[in-house]
C-alpha cells in the first residue's frame, strides 16, 4: 500500500497483490502532486497504525527534517518491520560554499539568507541524529542522495539486511 502526505493525509492506497497495483503505486508516486505544504509524520504513522491488520514491512520515505515523530515510530517499529529512507541532498563543497544565499522553505514559503558553509555542518549533524534516533527506534536507515541509482542502493540495503539476520539467527 501506499500513504502519501503532507501536513495531511492527501493519498491512500490500500495494500494489495499483484502486478497492476505495483505499477498503480508507481503512477501514484511519479505524478503525485501535494495539496498541502508541511509534514506531519505523526497522523501518517497514525494512520498507517490504524490501517495495518497484521505485520508489515514499511518504508518511510523522507528528508526527515520535521520533529516529534520518534514515539509513533518506535510504537510503529515494535508490530511492524520499519525502514527509513533518507533522502539526502550532495553535500556542498566547502571550499567552494563561501557565500550567502537566500533561499526559500518550500514548506513554509519563508525565505531566509542561509551560509552554505554553516549548512555543511548542519547537515552532517541532522544525518548523525537521525542515524541515532533510528537505531534507538529499532529502524533500519537507507540515506540515499537525490539523483542516485536507487536500484544498486537498495540491493545493497537488502543485502545487508539479509547478513545481519543470517547473522542474529546463526543460520
Amino acid at each position: 500500500g501506499l500513504i502519501l502526505f503532507s501536513d495531511a493525509i492527501e493519498q491512500v492506497v490500500p495494500a494489495a497483490k499483484g502486478r497492476s497495483h505495483a505499477m498503480r503505486i508507481m503512477d501514484e508516486l511519479l505524478h503525485f502532486q501535494p495539496k498541502h505544504t508541511g509534514t506531519n509524520f505523526t497522523e501518517a504513522l497514525g494512520r498507517f497504525a490504524h490501517i495495518a491488520r497484521k505485520h508489515s514491512v514499511v518504508f518511510v520515505v523522507s528528508d526527515f527534517f520535521t520533529e516529534d515523530y520518534s514515539n509513533e515510530l518506535q510504537n510503529l517499529a515494535c508490530r511492524h518491520d520499519v525502514n527509513a529512507i533518507h533522502i539526502t541532498h550532495k553535500p556542498f563543497d566547502p571550499t567552494a560554499a563561501k557565500c550567502l544565499v537566500r533561499m526559500e522553505d518550500a514548506e513554509s514559503g519563508q525565505q531566509r539568507v542561509v551560509d552554505l558553509k554553516a549548512q555543511t555542518h548542519a547537515g552532517s549533524d541532522h544525518c548523525e541524529r537521525l542515524q541515532t534516533e533510528m537505531l534507538e527506534s529499532g529502524v533500519d536507515l537507507l540515506s540515499l542522495e537525490a539523483g542516485a541509482d536507487c536500484v544498486a542502493a537498495l540491493a545493497g540495503f537488502f543485502q545487508q539486511r539479509q547478513r545481519k539476520t543470517v547473522d542474529t539467527t546463526g543460520g
